[in-house]
Protein backbone atom coordinates (compact mmCIF):
# COMPACT_ATOMS: atom_id res chain seq x y z
CA UNK A 1 0.00 0.00 0.00
CA UNK A 2 2.83 2.06 0.81
CA UNK A 3 4.48 1.74 -2.33
CA UNK A 4 1.28 2.43 -4.50
CA UNK A 5 0.94 5.59 -2.43
CA UNK A 6 4.47 6.91 -3.34
CA UNK A 7 3.90 5.66 -6.93
CA UNK A 8 0.33 7.93 -6.87
CA UNK A 9 2.76 11.04 -5.07
CA UNK A 10 5.72 10.65 -7.26
CA UNK A 11 3.04 11.00 -10.47
CA UNK A 12 1.49 13.80 -9.38
CA UNK A 13 4.62 15.85 -8.25
CA UNK A 14 6.32 15.18 -11.77
CA UNK A 15 3.50 15.22 -14.23
CA UNK A 16 2.49 17.50 -16.63
CA UNK A 17 -1.55 18.70 -17.54
CA UNK A 18 -2.11 19.82 -20.43
CA UNK A 19 -4.99 21.72 -22.21
CA UNK A 20 -7.07 20.01 -24.60
CA UNK A 21 -6.89 21.49 -28.42
CA UNK A 22 -3.92 23.32 -27.67
CA UNK A 23 -0.34 23.14 -26.86
CA UNK A 24 -0.96 24.63 -23.46
CA UNK A 25 0.23 22.94 -20.03
CA UNK A 26 0.75 23.46 -16.53
CA UNK A 27 4.37 22.50 -15.32
CA UNK A 28 5.11 23.66 -11.47
CA UNK A 29 2.33 25.59 -11.40
CA UNK A 30 3.15 27.62 -13.99
CA UNK A 31 1.64 28.02 -17.93
CA UNK A 32 3.77 26.81 -20.63
CA UNK A 33 2.97 27.30 -24.50
CA UNK A 34 5.00 24.61 -26.40
CA UNK A 35 5.11 23.56 -29.93
CA UNK A 36 7.21 21.50 -32.33
CA UNK A 37 7.06 22.51 -36.52
CA UNK A 38 8.22 20.23 -38.73
CA UNK A 39 10.67 21.96 -41.48
CA UNK A 40 11.47 18.45 -43.75
CA UNK A 41 15.52 19.37 -45.53
CA UNK A 42 15.94 22.62 -43.37
CA UNK A 43 19.32 22.83 -41.61
CA UNK A 44 19.58 24.27 -38.03
CA UNK A 45 21.35 27.49 -39.46
CA UNK A 46 18.82 27.37 -42.04
CA UNK A 47 15.50 27.28 -39.25
CA UNK A 48 17.69 29.67 -37.45
CA UNK A 49 18.02 32.59 -39.99
CA UNK A 50 14.66 32.20 -41.34
CA UNK A 51 13.07 32.30 -37.87
CA UNK A 52 15.34 35.51 -36.94
CA UNK A 53 13.12 37.19 -40.14
CA UNK A 54 10.15 36.34 -39.28
CA UNK A 55 10.36 37.92 -35.76
CA UNK A 56 12.50 40.94 -37.50
CA UNK A 57 9.92 43.68 -38.28
CA UNK A 58 6.59 41.28 -37.19
CA UNK A 59 7.28 41.23 -33.67
CA UNK A 60 7.86 43.68 -30.49
CA UNK A 61 10.83 41.86 -28.55
CA UNK A 62 13.69 43.07 -26.20
CA UNK A 63 16.76 41.32 -25.08
CA UNK A 64 17.51 38.92 -28.09
CA UNK A 65 19.96 36.24 -27.28
CA UNK A 66 21.38 33.73 -30.16
CA UNK A 67 23.09 30.26 -29.49
CA UNK A 68 23.79 27.98 -32.38
CA UNK A 69 21.21 25.65 -31.74
CA UNK A 70 18.71 28.23 -29.24
CA UNK A 71 17.20 31.83 -29.89
CA UNK A 72 15.78 33.70 -26.46
CA UNK A 73 13.80 36.76 -25.97
CA UNK A 74 11.17 38.18 -24.86
CA UNK A 75 7.84 39.84 -26.50
CA UNK A 76 5.90 42.98 -25.87
CA UNK A 77 2.62 44.36 -26.26
CA UNK A 78 1.80 41.19 -28.47
CA UNK A 79 -2.42 41.24 -28.90
CA UNK A 80 -4.19 38.34 -30.34
CA UNK A 81 -6.70 39.03 -33.23
CA UNK A 82 -9.31 36.75 -31.94
CA UNK A 83 -11.68 37.50 -34.24
CA UNK A 84 -9.17 35.83 -37.01
CA UNK A 85 -10.24 32.77 -35.30
CA UNK A 86 -14.08 33.24 -35.13
CA UNK A 87 -14.03 35.30 -31.54
CA UNK A 88 -16.70 38.62 -31.25
CA UNK A 89 -16.01 41.31 -28.87
CA UNK A 90 -19.19 40.01 -27.00
CA UNK A 91 -17.96 36.35 -26.50
CA UNK A 92 -14.30 36.06 -26.09
CA UNK A 93 -12.85 35.76 -23.11
CA UNK A 94 -10.04 38.62 -21.60
CA UNK A 95 -7.62 35.70 -22.02
CA UNK A 96 -7.43 35.90 -26.17
CA UNK A 97 -8.40 39.66 -26.00
CA UNK A 98 -5.49 41.50 -23.39
CA UNK A 99 -1.87 42.10 -24.35
CA UNK A 100 0.73 40.25 -23.34
CA UNK A 101 4.04 40.33 -22.54
CA UNK A 102 6.14 36.77 -22.66
CA UNK A 103 9.43 34.88 -22.72
CA UNK A 104 10.28 33.15 -25.62
CA UNK A 105 12.84 30.31 -26.41
CA UNK A 106 13.45 28.56 -29.73
CA UNK A 107 15.68 25.60 -30.18
CA UNK A 108 16.74 23.80 -33.49
CA UNK A 109 17.50 20.94 -34.85
CA UNK A 110 18.23 19.61 -37.69
CA UNK A 111 14.29 19.52 -39.76
CA UNK A 112 12.36 20.69 -36.75
CA UNK A 113 12.13 24.01 -34.40
CA UNK A 114 10.17 24.14 -31.08
CA UNK A 115 8.85 27.14 -29.55
CA UNK A 116 8.47 27.69 -25.70
CA UNK A 117 6.66 30.38 -24.43
CA UNK A 118 6.45 31.05 -20.63
CA UNK A 119 6.14 33.76 -18.39
CA UNK A 120 2.99 34.82 -20.21
CA UNK A 121 1.66 38.19 -18.54
CA UNK A 122 -2.05 39.73 -19.54
CA UNK A 123 -1.77 43.09 -19.65
CA UNK A 124 -5.18 45.43 -19.94
CA UNK A 125 -3.94 48.46 -21.28
CA UNK A 126 -7.19 50.02 -22.07
CA UNK A 127 -8.37 49.08 -18.80
CA UNK A 128 -10.19 52.24 -17.44
CA UNK A 129 -11.81 51.35 -13.96
CA UNK A 130 -11.57 47.67 -14.47
CA UNK A 131 -7.93 47.02 -14.28
CA UNK A 132 -7.34 43.39 -15.19
CA UNK A 133 -3.84 42.60 -15.21
CA UNK A 134 -1.61 39.81 -14.39
CA UNK A 135 0.17 35.93 -15.12
CA UNK A 136 -1.90 34.01 -17.18
CA UNK A 137 -1.86 31.41 -14.43
CA UNK A 138 -4.30 34.26 -12.35
CA UNK A 139 -7.13 33.49 -15.07
CA UNK A 140 -7.03 30.25 -16.23
CA UNK A 141 -6.04 27.74 -13.31
CA UNK A 142 -7.29 26.68 -10.39
CA UNK A 143 -6.08 24.65 -7.32
CA UNK A 144 -2.77 26.98 -7.07
CA UNK A 145 -2.19 26.47 -10.38
CA UNK A 146 -2.13 22.65 -10.97
CA UNK A 147 -5.38 22.27 -12.79
CA UNK A 148 -6.63 24.60 -15.72
CA UNK A 149 -10.37 25.89 -15.66
CA UNK A 150 -12.60 24.12 -17.72
CA UNK A 151 -15.22 27.07 -18.50
CA UNK A 152 -16.12 27.07 -22.16
CA UNK A 153 -14.98 31.12 -22.32
CA UNK A 154 -11.65 30.30 -20.63
CA UNK A 155 -11.29 26.92 -22.71
CA UNK A 156 -11.98 28.96 -25.88
CA UNK A 157 -9.86 31.82 -24.87
CA UNK A 158 -6.60 29.37 -25.21
CA UNK A 159 -7.70 28.03 -28.20
CA UNK A 160 -7.47 31.14 -29.59
CA UNK A 161 -3.79 31.98 -28.10
CA UNK A 162 -2.86 28.48 -29.13
CA UNK A 163 -3.54 29.45 -32.74
CA UNK A 164 -2.24 32.65 -32.21
CA UNK A 165 1.02 31.25 -31.30
CA UNK A 166 1.30 28.65 -33.46
CA UNK A 167 0.86 31.17 -36.93
CA UNK A 168 2.77 33.66 -34.86
CA UNK A 169 6.08 31.28 -35.14
CA UNK A 170 5.54 28.90 -38.05
CA UNK A 171 8.34 30.21 -40.21
CA UNK A 172 6.21 29.03 -43.49
CA UNK A 173 4.14 31.88 -42.69
CA UNK A 174 7.00 33.91 -43.62
CA UNK A 175 7.07 32.23 -46.87
CA UNK A 176 3.47 33.13 -47.68
CA UNK A 177 4.67 36.55 -47.10
CA UNK A 178 7.04 36.63 -49.58
CA UNK A 179 4.93 34.79 -52.18
CA UNK A 180 2.31 37.47 -51.75
CA UNK A 181 4.03 40.25 -53.22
Amino acid sequence: MKVFLLFIFSISCFSQIKQPDTDFYIHENSVYWQHTYDAPNQSIEDLSIQFLKLIDGNIKFNNLKKTTTEITFEVVDDVPNYKKYGGSLMTVNYIASLYMNYNVNAEFKEGKYRVTIKNIVLDNKQAGFLKTDGKIEDFCTRNKSTEFKTGSNITQGLIYDHKHFTEKFDIKTLSNQNSNW
